[in-house]
């Protein structure tokens, strides 16, 4: 065992012998608006290495609907961690059936929400996501009682919302627990929902066969999706995924080439 000098000189903090060196590439997660902030403000030579606004959703293609518990508890673990503000939180849930089937699907994800709550209750809410709250499930609860196909799940408040609707007046915009489910004919209607964001497209979530979510996953790509997974992954994507469609580590890396 060291003498005690060492030890403390050991558990000293180590100092830089001179000045830190400038980031060539500052990495900026934020807005839209903060991006483009940055953006002008730093030097002609900096690389600006900028992760804005983005946006996540989920599918379920009809084969997955024959045991709705499976990808309606996935789905709800993904909306319910980090309180559906995470870019790969999935903001609504596109379900391959007509409305009373996805409407069915809809229950099932408003019970498991229920437990997700009771294991992990959502966070403190500032007031106005409190308002914003209110006021969309108001507005999805006048256009349900006005007989449009909409559906407010559950019957009573809670921290947590389900509306089932064919045509809502937007996809993304909330969270919360606040969750879309919009019934399609198939993934030609989710891709032509989709393509309007693909600015912000991040990470699709698909429940399927296998050789469905594939081909689905190749059109994604094609319109913007950088991460296509499943819904238990969604979350959680590895320290090595491609984020925004580039490696985590090699846009931080300027190389030199050496040719002769």
């Amino acid at each position: 065992m060291p003498p005690a000098p060492l030890l403390r000189r050991a558990a000293r903090p180590l100092r830089s012998p001179g000045p830190k060196p400038r980031r060539s590439r500052p990495p900026t997660w934020s807005s839209d608006e903060t991006v483009q902030r940055v953006r002008a403000r730093a030097p002609a030579t900096t690389r600006v290495v900028a992760y804005h606004h983005r946006v996540s959703f989920a599918v379920v293609l009809s084969e997955a609907l024959d045991s709705p518990p499976g990808p309606a508890a996935a789905c709800a673990r993904a909306v319910a961690t980090f309180d559906q503000r995470g870019c790969v939180s999935p903001q609504c849930v596109f379900v391959e059936a007509d409305f009373e089937r996805a409407a069915v699907f809809a229950e099932a994800l408003c019970d498991a929400l229920a437990l997700e709550e009771a294991a992990r209750p959502r966070g403190p809410l500032p007031p106005a996501a409190a308002s914003e709250l209110h006021q969309a499930r108001g507005a999805a609860e006048l256009r349900a009682a006005a007989g449009e196909p909409v559906r407010v799940l559950p019957e009573t408040v809670e921290a947590w919302t389900v509306v089932v609707d064919e045509a809502p007046p937007e996809l993304v915009g909330l969270s919360e627990r606040f969750v879309r489910v919009v019934p399609v004919e198939g993934p030609d209607q989710v891709v032509g929902r989709l393509r309007p964001l693909a600015r912000h497209l991040q990470t699709v979530a698909v429940a399927g066969s296998p050789a469905r979510r594939d081909a689905l996953a190749g059109r994604l790509g094609a319109i913007g999706a950088s991460r296509v997974t499943t819904l238990e992954r969604a979350p959680w994507p590895p320290a090595w995924w491609h984020h925004d469609g580039f490696g985590p580590l090699e846009v931080l890396v300027r190389w030199t080439d050496l040719e002769g």
